[in-house]
């Protein structure tokens, strides 16, 4: 049974680097690729070696049924350094979310660089919503997200620092703290 098991998700795991080589996403070596995954890839979508992304509850069953879902919109840069680790996450990129080496993103967490509609109640009305505010993401060296939590436009999450379950970030955390809650806090020092 164990031996099915493994090549099961060997499949799997081929039929999405396929997936993904089709979609122009730039591949590192040794990425393990599960489940069932919402792809599309406008911009640049470059992912570093020893990457694991995991889709559906399957793969997590931390992230109930969500499934990864990642959009790069036209002009968007998605970046994965080495050793990253994502389950059951949304990331939309509009114009630049980066995540360096050792980042660990738990299941059901959000991810965006954008507000995605206006501001404007007349313009986000209208099909011309297009004053909308983009702000880069950057998640730095070794910090973890915790599982449901939601990083917004122009965070940045410092290194080796730890966002609690369930928060919301909505500006900078510095290296090696502690931060939880909506809107995230500081907890304390690492």
């Amino acid at each position: 049974m164990k031996t099915l098991k493994k090549i099961i998700k060997g499949f799997i795991n081929l039929k999405n680097i396929i997936k993904f080589h089709f979609k122009n996403v730039k591949l590192g070596n040794d990425n393990h690729i599960y489940g069932k995954i919402f792809l599309r890839n406008k911009g640049q979508f470059i992912i570093g070696d020893n990457c694991t992304l995991k889709s559906g509850i399957y793969q997590n069953p931390v992230g109930t049924n969500h499934r990864l879902i990642i959009d790069v919109k036209n002009g968007g840069i998605l970046t994965l350094g080495n050793n990253v680790g994502i389950s059951n996450c949304v990331i939309i990129c509009f114009e630049n979310i980066s995540l360096e080496d050792n980042v660990m993103v738990g299941s059901s967490v959000q991810i965006y660089d954008s507000d995605h509609h206006s501001l404007n109640l007349k313009k986000r009305l209208s099909e011309e919503d297009d004053d909308i505010k983009n702000k880069s993401v950057l998640l730095k060296n070794g910090c973890f997200i915790g599982a449901n939590s939601i990083i917004l436009k122009g965070v940045t999450v410092g290194e080796n620092s730890i966002i609690g379950a369930g928060s919301v970030v909505t500006k900078d955390i510095p290296d090696n703290e502690i931060w939880a809650g909506n809107p995230a806090k500081f907890i304390r020092k690492l």
